[in-house]
């Protein structure tokens, strides 16, 4: 298992989506001062030794095996193979809730197991700028194929994006919109393995029982980026549901919560907290020990990202991104080697990259015809700026048009 921290900047996509007031908060929306649609930011990751991981796809690896069958694990036998005996605990006692609900989706069918809240309840603590988060609601989920094939193992880690067996769970809240409260806002976790051909993942963030009258649910997808077309949020009545247009994974199960625990007083003051949390300049979220098996992931909604919103959001991160072209690249920047990667542009015409270099990470989309003209090759006048170590570090995506049609994406480092 590899251990990772969390620092973040940031690739602001798609600059339509620049026109108009944005909410702000972590890696989906920020506040701007255009005029115009949501806009959505990729995440920037930096992974450190004894830090849980950063959120970032999986390198699906390993050999495909047929089974006749599969048999599921229970919650509890989940969380002991991942070494929680204090959670496996829990999930045998008489507040956890056995759901075992299955829905479908392509390939797949994916099975909420089991679900259970309190304090203390996990040998493993998420610990966010120092503050135990010690009170949490957790559920796992197994994600297996409908054909009987095995799912790939996850234990090898990179930030190339794939649609195919990558699969992120998060929490929502009704009355809530989940392009607002999702995983990363309430200070989220999860573990992930796969065992006997199945995928297994152990999701964890602040206890939501406070909001069990109101109603609590669990999205599964196949992408980390969550904006209004993914579900439908009614504003009347509070209501999540699928977006059954939507192309793509956009599971939605209800989550069981003891319903006598509600408290709306509870709930209103927990969301004023996670706005407050979301205003902090800077987010340490580790994992106190580790798991015996399976990928540790954190997930945080802060305020860093202001301190590099001067330069990167907005008409100003636009106007900082046109001081750049091919020529000012390839004098005033070096190359890294590692990320430099040939990209085919989907049939929309969205260019998807990422990188990984050292202990760095990130990864983008952007449109074709927002980089090039027509028939142009070689390095685009466009660029996109990324910053690190509090805007110190700057970091500039380009991308090169290949006779063939791909698209040659490379990340400079500013000398």
């Amino acid at each position: 298992m590899k251990d990772r921290d969390i620092f973040k900047a940031m690739d602001v996509i798609k600059e339509e989506y620049l026109n108009e007031e944005l909410d702000s908060w972590q890696n989906q929306k920020i506040k701007g001062k255009g005029e115009g649609k949501n806009m959505i930011k990729i995440p920037f990751f930096k992974t450190v030794p004894v830090a849980a991981a950063a959120m970032i796809g999986i390198l699906v690896a390993g050999s495909l095996t047929t089974y006749a069958a599969w048999k599921f694990l229970s919650a509890e036998q989940v969380v002991e193979i991942a070494g929680d005996t204090k959670l496996a605990n829990a999930f045998k006692g008489e507040d956890a809730i056995a759901v075992n609900e299955s829905q479908s989706f392509g390939d797949y069918k994916v099975t909420l197991l089991g679900a259970t809240s309190g304090k203390n309840l996990s040998d493993y603590m998420l610990k966010c700028n120092g503050e135990l988060k010690d009170n949490r609601t957790y559920a796992v989920v197994s994600i297996s194929k409908k054909d009987g094939t095995a799912m790939p193992e996850t234990d090898t880690f990179s930030s190339e994006m794939t649609e195919k067996d990558e699969f992120f769970v998060t929490p929502f809240i009704k009355g809530e919109n989940p392009v607002d409260i999702n995983v990363f806002k309430i200070n989220g976790s999860s573990t992930v393995f796969t065992e006997g051909g199945v995928e297994y993942q152990i999701v964890s963030c602040d206890n939501l029982e406070a909001f069990a009258k109101r109603g609590v649910y669990l999205g599964v997808l196949m992408t980390r980026l969550i904006d209004d077309t993914v579900y439908h949020f009614d504003k009347e009545t509070g209501e999540i549901t699928r977006n059954e247009d939507y192309d793509g994974m956009n599971l939605l199960f209800n989550l069981p919560l003891d319903e006598s625990k509600g408290n709306e007083a509870a709930a209103e003051k927990q969301l004023a907290k996670w706005d407050k949390d979301a205003q902090n300049d800077f987010a340490a979220m580790v994992v106190q020990g580790g798991h015996k098996k399976g990928i540790e992931y954190t997930y945080s909604s802060t305020r860093e990202e202001m301190i590099i919103e001067k330069t990167t959001d907005g008409k100003e991160k636009r106007e900082e991104e046109k001081k750049w072209n091919a020529k000012r690249v390839k004098k005033e920047a070096v190359i890294i080697k590692e990320t430099v990667q040939k990209v085919k542009p989907d049939k929309d015409g969205t260019i998807e990259y990422s990188w990984e270099f050292g202990n760095m990470g990130g990864s983008g989309f952007i449109e074709e015809n927002e980089v090039f003209k027509d028939g142009q090759l070689g390095m685009s006048d466009t660029v996109k700026l990324s910053y690190e170590d509090e805007g110190k570090q700057l970091y500039i995506t380009t991308f090169s048009r290949n006779e063939d049609g791909t698209v040659t994406v490379a990340l400079y480092r500013k000398k």
